[in-house]
């Protein structure tokens, strides 16, 4: 019976593999994935007025049977609204940072959405205002009723002027702080029997009618003018919002890496070429001084009572400064050829590197290749010289052995030989001041050339950080947050560090996690319970922590750290890598440090994530006829303010004089008005003048 169950039971396995290698091999028998989506609506005065994110977890069954699975998911800056499905569990982690976990069950080769509708609270990367001019006059929309329209007629011509700002925060990549770029794709789908494009200041995009594609570093203007060729027959015409999408995802560049290794060789051989010229200048300086040593030697006069054995020594020393002059061409000749070399060597790698700074050579290359060239024809003249000169004393030691059979007197020939040996000094003096001067030229080279190359040494190092930040945002923006399990708990990796207690002020360093799965570690959460983050130091401190990725927590009672690769051992920040942390705490109990990281498990594959924005800009309705002109945001500020004051002092006095009227005393009939008193005491008067 036991080897009848064990037959069936690798039947089972045989037939289940088998059906599985028909759709995707055994080490994926699911895939996450996580796709997020930003929209965003903006009316016709520029105004936001709805923003919405949504993550869409797709669970994809790659088996033939039915599987149930666990799907975590970490949400960041987001205020959560709604979930397509309810959750297992919600573990608020940090103030927006939010852990949910789903239990699903997906049918055989089915996909299981998972939707998570919220609001970002991070400011959107790229803003974006538009305005009008028509026929070469800005105006702006007016209200009626509940409606934005634009007057216009048939015939003029409209301009939308759109202005998009790159709202990225500067990102410090250590040596400086770069800015990344947005790519923008514009479309205005205005009908052509309504709206013609006459002209654009960009121009238009290949993929539809009416479309452009930006590169926004900071500000950047998109002027499209069309003409009005019909309002429609009630004269109003309503068109359709323009549709604007971008991506802050960084693609890698090729480039790049090919830019660095340019630099490098070219600084490693400008290194290499400065060494060589300081070999040429040590060189060149010890001919310039054997050529003084030897012009002062030749100045000593000769013996006015020669004999044989003064002409044999004579012959000697003359022979000897020949073959001297000779190795001295020759080397000068060598050094010709190598500074030669050196000018077609760094040709060479110029045309490898860039061809252009050929044609088009920078100042300091130019300067460089000049002064290479001079140095090759300096050293050959020299060295054309020097041989000259040493076959002019190879002659005067010939001449010298000869005296002996000369019959003519001794002490004349000798004094002519003086005058010519004179001669001889004369220009070896001036080609040791020469070759002295060609040495100067050569440590001039010497320091041009390591100017240069710590200019390229430096701009490899600049190239070095600029892909390591391109390579973090990339990893950044792609690294799922989604991850699926088949057990419902989460692993937490074990991690130590170093903690040292100054007065209350903890200082956390040497972070080591143990990371034997690989798990992605997303984010470093430091926590005190009953103080706060007091800051983190890196070698290289930025101005800001949101430059680097970085983010407190909780009114700063907590800090969380990007690293976001799958490191065993000491982790480090992408970019600025080692650092340090204190904290203040009244011990260390109250100090919680973990790690968290994406740690699936190995059956269930997990694609990069997605992140698109897209916005709805509306535009107003085209009319030819506009009543009533809205006021600004600014005006309708100002204006609300004084009319209800107004009503309120209305109101005051109203109240005021009903107070007066219901306290106000009845008069009575014995009552009489003053007016009626003086005016009888005046009869009374004049009736008494009278008499």
């Amino acid at each position: 019976m036991k080897a009848k169950a064990t037959i069936v039971i690798l039947l089972i396995f045989v037939i289940s593999a088998s059906a599985c290698s028909h759709a995707l091999p055994f080490s994926s028998i699911a895939t996450v994935s996580r796709n997020v989506s930003i929209k965003v609506t903006v009316n016709p005065l520029s105004q936001i007025k709805s923003i919405s994110e949504t993550t869409t977890i797709s669970v994809r069954n790659n088996f033939s049977y039915p599987l149930t699975l666990y799907v975590h998911d970490i949400e960041t800056d987001v205020k959560i609204s709604e979930c397509s499905d309810p959750p297992v569990a919600v573990e608020k982690l940090a103030e927006s940072l939010y852990l949910i976990t789903w239990k699903v069950k997906v049918d055989p080769f089915e996909t299981k959405e998972i939707q998570v509708d919220s609001i970002p609270k991070e400011e959107l990367p790229l803003l974006v205002k538009i305005f009008y001019i028509v026929n070469g006059k800005e105006i702006k929309p007016v209200k009626e009723g509940k409606m934005l329209k634009l007057k216009v007629n048939k015939g003029d011509r409209i301009t939308l002027c759109l202005k998009f700002e790159n709202n990225l925060p500067r990102l410090f990549d250590g040596p400086m702080y770069e800015k990344s770029p947005i790519n923008v794709l514009v479309s205005m789908p205005f009908p052509d029997d309504i709206l013609e494009l006459e002209e654009a200041n960009v121009p238009q995009s290949q993929l539809m009618a009416n479309s452009w594609i930006l590169t926004v570093y900071d500000e950047t203007w998109l002027n499209a003018t069309f003409k009005v060729k019909s309002l429609g027959a009630w004269g109003e015409v309503n068109l359709d919002p323009i549709s604007i999408s971008y991506s802050i995802i960084q693609q890698a560049n090729p480039a790049l890496d090919q830019q660095i290794s340019e630099s490098h060789q070219l600084s490693e051989t400008l290194s290499a070429l400065a060494s060589t010229a300081n070999s040429l200048g040590a060189g060149i300086q010890g001919i310039s001084s054997a050529l003084s040593a030897m012009s002062k030697a030749l100045k000593t006069p000769l013996p006015e009572n020669a004999n044989r054995e003064t002409e044999y020594e004579l012959s000697q020393v003359l022979e000897q400064y020949s073959k001297a002059l000779s190795k001295a061409a020759s080397s000068l000749a060598a050094m010709s050829g190598e500074a030669k070399n050196s000018l077609n060597l760094l040709t060479d790698i110029i045309l490898t590197a860039d061809p252009s700074l050929i044609t088009n050579p920078t100042p300091e290359l130019q300067q460089l290749m000049m002064q290479l060239t001079m140095l090759s024809v300096q050293l050959k003249i020299v060295s054309a010289q020097l041989s000259a000169a040493s076959v002019g004393l190879r002659e005067l030691s010939t001449g010298v052995e000869a005296l002996e059979n000369a019959t003519t007197d001794l002490s004349k020939r000798l004094t002519q030989m003086a005058n010519q040996l004179n001669v001889l000094s004369d220009k070896l003096g001036d080609l040791a001041e020469q070759s002295s001067l060609v040495g100067k030229g050569v440590n001039a080279l010497k320091t041009t050339l390591t100017a240069l190359s710590n200019v390229y040494s430096s701009k490899e190092a600049l190239l070095v950080s600029q892909r390591s930040l391109l390579t973090f945002q990339h990893r950044y923006y792609t690294t799922s947050r989604a991850w699926g399990t088949f057990k419902g708990s989460i692993e937490k990796l074990p991690i130590g560090y170093k903690l040292v207690n100054h007065s209350n002020k903890w200082k956390i360093s040497k972070i080591e996690v143990k990371n034997e799965k690989k798990c992605t570690i997303l984010w470093l959460v430091i926590r005190s319970r009953s103080g706060r983050v007091l800051g983190i130091k890196f070698k290289n401190q930025p101005e800001n922590l949101t430059s680097v990725f970085v983010k407190l927590l909780d009114n700063s009672s907590a800090i969380a750290i990007p690293i976001f690769s799958t490191d065993n051992g000491e982790l480090e920040h992408p970019i600025l890598g080692k650092f340090s942390v204190k904290i203040r705490a009244g011990s260390s109990e109250d100090i919680e440090v973990y790690a968290l990281a994406t740690c699936g498990d190995k059956y269930i594959n997990v694609e990069n994530q997605k992140v698109t924005y897209s916005i709805s800009l509306k535009v107003p309705t085209l009319s030819r006829k506009v009543q009533i002109e809205i006021p600004s945001f600014e005006e309708e500020k100002k204006t609300k303010r004084p009319l209800a004051e107004y009503l309120i002092a209305a109101i005051i006095a109203a109240a005021l004089v009903a107070l007066a009227i219901r306290w106000r005393p009845r008069k009575r009939v014995e009552d009489r008005d003053l007016a009626e008193i003086e005016k009888e005491l005046e009869d009374l008067e004049k009736r008494l003048r009278r008499q």
